[in-house]
């Protein structure tokens, strides 16, 4: 996808803002005629053109009724409001409806005292049909699977550290350095990550795609890099909300590994919550123990994360461009304030020396090449 950098004072508003267009029945129609050549007639897409307009205006209510909302309500509202935007998404990439009767998902029930043994499984509805649409894979194999919490958050990006502080394992990414100079454009990463070669091999290997765009890492004791093929003009990288980047692998269960986009995780987990918070109400909202009370912050961090990041997912992909709602401010490019410290330097001590004492001098002096190396008020 193409990336695109919208600079904001506001990302939440703007990105919903960005989704208005799509609240209006011309704009839905439009897009699907110029996106979808699945049919001739063109009274087929009247009512997908309705339905997605309905279901992307009903997904901004649950949304910003989610933001006032408790952890008591907060994970149904935001399961609402994103299956709205799975539905609106499904029409907008295959031009279909959504013809199940059902969410696509159950709750396997291991212990019900253990809020992280409740596990969840796929099964025929609207979760396998976004799968299908997004993944382009058989379902068989994720049908086979169930997941947890743990498995779920593995993967993540911007819960990585909590992840593994919280788990005491590693979590299924890696935040990287993109590095361009003289010999190419290249990931780097350094860090404690990967024991062995061998789980480093694993990690690597269970990357989709990586070898279509990067040449095999080259490893060494506390990280690895990596170039991109010159000839590359997709990447695999997935970014934080921040946009910073990060490598996902696969989750390993058993002798399968699967590897799941983050729409469909953030669209596992939101239902999964949303069952707990309805369903065990003493469980969920129960603190006696400081397990759960430690897995909590962990869940409300997820649900703050995906409040904000699952709309911009939908809409990265409805758009077919990746764009981040960035607050940073402008700063000239190219402006070196090393480069020019001693210049400065020499400006400021000129300017002082008339009126102050050496003192007095030493400290301004200090200050202000604090504020000016800092770039304070900018």
């Amino acid at each position: 996808m193409k990336k695109e950098i919208i600079l904001t004072e506001d990302p939440n508003k703007e990105l919903w803002n960005q989704f208005k267009q799509f609240e209006n029945y011309g704009v839905c129609l439009n897009y699907l005629k110029e996106n979808c050549k699945k049919f001739d007639n063109g009274k087929k897409f009247k009512p997908r053109a309705s339905l997605m307009k309905h279901y992307i205006t009903q997904a901004k209510e649950y949304y910003f009724s989610a933001r006032d909302s408790s952890v008591l309500t907060k994970p149904t509202l935001l399961y609402y409001g994103a299956s709205c935007l799975v539905k609106a998404l499904i029409i907008a990439k295959s031009c279909d409806y959504d013809h199940s009767t059902g969410h696509g998902m159950k709750v396997v029930k291991s212990d019900m005292d253990v809020l992280m043994d409740f596990r969840i499984k796929p099964v025929k509805g609207t979760f396998l049909q976004l799968y299908q649409v997004l993944e382009n894979k058989n379902t068989n194999l994720i049908k086979s699977m169930d997941f947890n919490l743990e498995d779920l958050l593995s993967f993540i990006p911007e819960l990585k550290d909590d992840f593994e502080n919280i788990f005491d394992k590693k979590s299924l990414a890696i935040k990287v350095d993109r590095i361009k100079d003289e010999d190419g454009e290249y990931l780097f990463y350094e860090g404690d990550h990967f024991t062995d070669l061998s789980k480093f091999n694993d990690f690597i290997n269970n990357i989709p795609n990586f070898d279509k765009y990067y040449v095999y890492p080259s490893f060494f004791s506390n990280g690895f890099s990596c170039f991109k093929k010159p000839m590359a003009d997709e990447d695999i990288v997935l970014r934080n909300i921040m946009g910073e980047e990060f490598l996902v692998s696969s989750l390993q269960s058993g002798e399968n590994s699967i590897y799941l986009s983050q729409i469909t995780v953030h669209f596992l987990i939101l239902y999964l919550l949303s069952m707990l918070s309805r369903y065990y109400v003493n469980l969920w909202l129960g603190e006696e123990s400081s397990d759960e009370s430690r897995y909590f912050y962990i869940i409300e961090k997820f649900l703050d994360i995906s409040e904000r990041k699952f709309p911009n997912l939908v809409l990265n992909e409805i758009l077919n461009k990746e764009i981040i709602f960035s607050i940073e401010y402008y700063k000239p490019s190219g402006f070196d304030f090393d480069e020019i410290k001693s210049m400065v330097e020499e400006i400021v001590n000129e300017a002082i020396e008339k009126n102050n004492s050496r003192n007095e001098k030493d400290e301004i002096n200090r200050r202000f090449m604090d504020d000016i190396y800092n770039g304070r008020d900018w």
